[in-house]
C-alpha cells in the first residue's frame, strides 16, 4: 500500500511542478522540485536509524505522523491543469490498426523519453545501491555515526539544486550533466576506498554533487520531448525506470558484496556512471543537439 501511494504521489507531483513552471524555466523549477523530494529521501535513512535506535514507535510514528501532514497539505493544492489548446489531427476512428494496437501501450509509456530513461538507468542504479548498503558497509569498516553519511550527501545535494537551473539555462544542460557524471564517478571510487568517516563524507560530497546536478537535468529533459498533454505519462515512465533502477542497483550490489566484498563492490559502482556517460553523448545529446537546432530555425 505505501508503494502504491508513494507512486502515485511521486508521478503526479512531478508532472505537475512541470505544469507550472514556465516553459523558460523549466530545468530550474524542476531543479527545485526535485530538491526538496531528493533532500527527503537523503535525510529518511539517517533520521530513521536514528529513530530506529530509540525503539520501533518512535519511527513508525514519526512515518505516520509525516504521512498526514503530507496528505492534508495534498488536499489544499489548487491546481488546475493547463489544457491543451491543440488538438489532435486525426480521431480514433482515422487511426490505422496498428496504431490502435499501440494506443494501448501509450497509455502507459511515453516513448520519446526513452532515451533519457536509458541514461537516468544507469545514473540511479549506484543511488539505490549506496541508499541500500552504505549503512551496512559503514558498519564492516567499523565506521561510528555512518548516518552522517546521509546528512553530508543530502547538504551537498541541497547546495547544487539551489543554482543547477540557472546554471543550465546559462550555459547549456550538457555543460552540466558531463562534469556531474564524473563527479559521481569520483565519488564512487573515492568510496571503494573508505576506511574512515572522513573519507565517506567526501565521497559523500562528491556524489551528492554529482547526482544533484545530473538528475533533475535528465528529469527535464524528458518534459522537452514530451508534449503537454503526455506530462503525466512520461513522468510515470521515468520514475518506473527509477524504481526499476533503485531495485537493479542494489540486487548487483548485494551480489557484488557476496562475491567480492563490500569496497571492490562500490568502488565498482562507478562502471555503471561510466556507461551512463557514453550513453549520453551518443544516445541523448545527438537528439537534444538536433532540438536545439530545430527550435533556432
Amino acid at each position: 500500500m505505501q508503494g502504491i501511494g508513494f507512486s502515485a504521489s511521486s508521478t503526479s507531483g512531478s508532472a505537475i511542478a512541470a505544469d507550472l513552471v514556465p516553459a523558460s524555466r523549466l530545468t530550474e523549477g524542476i531543479g527545485y522540485y526535485t530538491l526538496a523530494n531528493t533532500i527527503g529521501m537523503a535525510l529518511g535513512p539517517g533520521l530513521g536509524l536514528n529513530m530506529f535506535q530509540r525503539g520501533s514507535w518512535w519511527l513508525f510514528g514519526a512515518g505516520t505522523l509525516i504521512g498526514i501532514i503530507s496528505l492534508v497539505t495534498g488536499l489544499s493544492l489548487n491546481y488546475e491543469r493547463k489544457q491543451s489548446s491543440v488538438k489532435k489531427s486525426s480521431s480514433v476512428s482515422q487511426t490505422p490498426p496498428h496504431a490502435k494496437a499501440n494506443s494501448k501501450l501509450d497509455m502507459l509509456f511515453e516513448k520519446s523519453v526513452m532515451p533519457t530513461c536509458l541514461v537516468i538507468l544507469f545514473t540511479i542504479m549506484p543511488y539505490g545501491a549506496i541508499m541500500a548498503y552504505i549503512a551496512s558497509y559503514g558498519i564492516n569498516q567499523g565506521i561510528e555515526n555512518i548516518g552522517l553519511y546521509f546528512s553530508m550527501y543530502a547538504l551537498s545535494l541541497f547546495v547544487v539544486r539551489l543554482g543547477v537551473g540557472r546554471l543550465s539555462d546559462r550555459y547549456g544542460i550538457t555543460a552540466i550533466i558531463i562534469p556531474g557524471i564524473v563527479l559521481m564517478f569520483c565519488g564512487l571510487i573515492v568510496l571503494g576506498w573508505a576506511s574512515n568517516l572522513t573519507i565517506f563524507l567526501i565521497s559523500a560530497i562528491l556524489f551528492g554533487l554529482g547526482f544533484g546536478a545530473v538528475f533533475p537535468l535528465l528529469q527535464a529533459t524528458g518534459y522537452v520531448f514530451c508534449s503537454p498533454d503526455r506530462r503525466g505519462v512520461e513522468s510515470a515512465t521515468l520514475f518506473a525506470t527509477a524504481d526499476l533502477a533503485y531495485g537493479l542497483g542494489a540486487l548487483i550490489l548485494g551480489i557484488g558484496i557476496k562475491f567480492l566484498g563490500y569496497a571492490p563492490a562500490f568502488g565498482g559502482l562507478a562502471i555503471f556512471t561510466v556507461v551512463a556517460l557514453i550513453l549520453y553523448i551518443s544516445v541523448l545529446y545527438p537528439r537534444l543537439k538536433k532540438r536545439r537546432n530545430v527550435s533556432k530555425q
